[in-house]
């Protein structure tokens, strides 16, 4: 009967939503994605992001292996439907898989040697994000990896399936496991999970600019009125040869809403939305996986995970996204990539793309991905690094060199702190007004405070300086057609204070505020803000995730 009535009104909702989707496409506000604006020193037909560099946020090598609740094993199902509440232990200490030495037996990839159950991946700890605060059963991530906060719980995954909302008393005492749409045995005996969610929000401005655009804040962009972010599916079967032998996984993933201008790839998604102006579809993630003992070897196109943020909204602490994460890398790479994990400190990753956020190569010429993750034996603290090198342009030469560092730390059960560090260099990357092109570089710092009031309300606060000097990087991604938005030289800044609210464990409730502020770095009669007549905004956005 509960589950009919969750059925019910999830499909009232979904519905709801379309209805709103249908009435915002019926308004005559014109939208384009990122990869038709151009620049004044482009040619006609070549499109900024397409050519030069393609769409928003990059994240390297890592969240391959993965951290979020959408990398745990079918097997581990208990682990991955706690409430972040039911987390706030530490788990035993992990058996290392013995090693041979000359003289001593071969295990057979087979008949792998026993294990204590109390130190199987299911009770591997991981990195998590702030948000979700569950703890993957899945080893360590690969270089670079889902650089979100370290993750912490308050009771042992195997002993407390699920708790709801508490004041005081065991975190255990009730049993409120989540509930998933796409749930049975044969999908558990097939390894093979399929869930999703949908996200919907308000972002309110109290300038009401005329052309409700909120600038460039690319995910929440849009001034009072409704969005549906994400309506987001996926499948996927997750290697898990424990460390031995060989097997095989893959994974797609699926997004319909205002989010798809902003996971463009080139040569997929621009076929697919031309005619669109606010909804669109995406496939930001299509791959296989072979793995064999600790390496992985992943072909196709994925996310990029050199950054502490995801494209993914329940891994998100924060409804609207930093400038790192939306201007300083590429969200999707398309190629080859080979993940080994070291020990259960160390892991590292490199491998081959076509270019940033491309499906199809928009000028022939591979790039190349490196990355490392180390997390400290108590996992309290984890470091992850990543780099990545390649030529985005199309009619010049030119070398793009971008890289990121991520470092977090829990400083007990309630506290966890995050830096971020980016950094790029791009040669023959703007246009000399006497002819010819110069070379731009970017670079940010971006700090993470997380706090947990009780098992179901969580504070955090993003404060961020982003530094684009040449006015090659923010340059308004999915802004309205028409509209004369340039890149600005300037130094950009923002704050963040939210609130988070999860009552169980497919609801999250987000809320924050927000204060922008740009400095330029020049005399410049152009302004980011309220209809482009300001250097400063300030948001109060909230939305709503519901996970099935």
């Amino acid at each position: 009967m509960k589950i009919g009535k969750v059925v019910f009104a999830l499909v009232a909702w979904i519905a709801l939503s379309v209805s709103a989707v249908w009435a915002e496409e019926a308004s005559d506000f014109v939208w384009q994605s990122d990869m038709g604006a151009k620049r004044p020193d482009q040619g006609v037909g070549q499109s900024d992001r397409g050519a030069r560099y393609p769409d928003v946020s990059v994240r390297t090598a890592s969240a391959l292996i993965s951290t979020a609740e959408d990398d745990i094993p079918p097997k581990a199902a208990a682990a991955e439907d706690q409430h972040p509440a039911d987390q706030w232990h530490k788990p035993a200490p992990k058996t290392a898989k013995p090693r041979v030495l000359p003289g001593m037996p071969t295990p057979s990839a087979k008949e792998p040697p026993p294990r204590d159950p109390a130190n199987s991946p299911a009770k591997d700890k991981g990195v998590l994000s702030p948000l979700q605060k569950e703890k993957p059963a899945v080893d360590r991530p690969v270089a670079g990896g889902a650089a979100s906060a370290v993750g912490y719980g308050s009771c042992d995954g195997d002993s407390c399936p699920g708790s709801g909302c508490r004041s005081g008393g065991d975190p255990c005492e009730n049993e409120d496991p989540a509930w998933r749409l796409f749930s049975s045995s044969r999908l558990d005996d097939a390894r093979l999970r399929i869930r999703g969610w949908i996200d919907q929000g308000v972002t309110w401005n109290p300038d009401s600019p005329a052309n409700r655009f909120n600038g460039p804040v690319t995910f929440n962009d849009r001034s009072n009125e409704y969005q549906m972010n994400q309506l987001y599916l996926s499948a996927e079967r997750k290697t898990q040869n424990d460390g031995w032998g060989f097997d095989w996984g893959g994974r797609v993933d699926l997004l319909y809403g205002t989010d798809s201008r902003f996971l463009v790839a080139n040569g997929l998604e621009t076929t697919w939305n031309e005619s669109r102006r606010f909804y669109g579809a995406a496939l930001p993630q299509l791959y296989a996986d072979f793995a064999y003992d600790d390496l992985i070897l992943r072909i196709g196109h994925f996310y990029n995970v050199m950054d502490f943020e995801s494209p993914m909204a329940p891994e998100n602490f924060f409804y609207s996204h930093s400038y790192s994460f939306q201007y300083g890398e590429p969200l999707t790479f398309t190629g080859i990539l080979g993940m080994f994990k070291i020990n259960d400190c160390w892991s590292v990753s490199a491998g081959v793309h076509r270019g940033w956020n491309q499906w199809e190569d928009n000028n022939g010429k591979a790039g190349l991905l490196f990355g490392f993750t180390w997390t400290s034996p108590d996992d309290d603290t984890l470091v992850n690094f990543g780099i990545t090198l390649s030529d985005e342009q199309v009619d010049r030469p030119s070398h793009m060199t971008a890289y990121s560092i991520v470092l977090s730390h829990r400083f007990n059960d309630r506290v966890r702190y995050a830096f971020e560090h980016n950094a790029g260099q791009e040669t023959n990357a703007v246009a000399r007004p006497g002819g010819g092109f110069a070379d731009a570089e970017w670079f940010s710092f971006v700090n993470y405070l997380f706090y947990d009031l009780s098992p179901c309300w969580s504070a955090g606060a993003r404060l961020e300086w982003f530094g684009d000097s040449n006015g090659t990087r923010v340059i308004g991604l999915g802004a309205p057609k028409g509209f004369p938005w340039a890149g600005i030289p300037s130094h950009w800044n923002e704050l963040a204070l939210g609130l988070n609210y999860r009552p169980n464990h497919n609801v999250a409730l987000r809320s924050e505020v927000r204060f922008d502020w740009a400095d330029p770095t020049g005399p410049t009669p152009l302004k980011a803000f309220d209809d482009f007549s300001s250097n400063h905004q300030l948001l109060w956005a909230t939305d709503l995730i519901v996970k099935f």
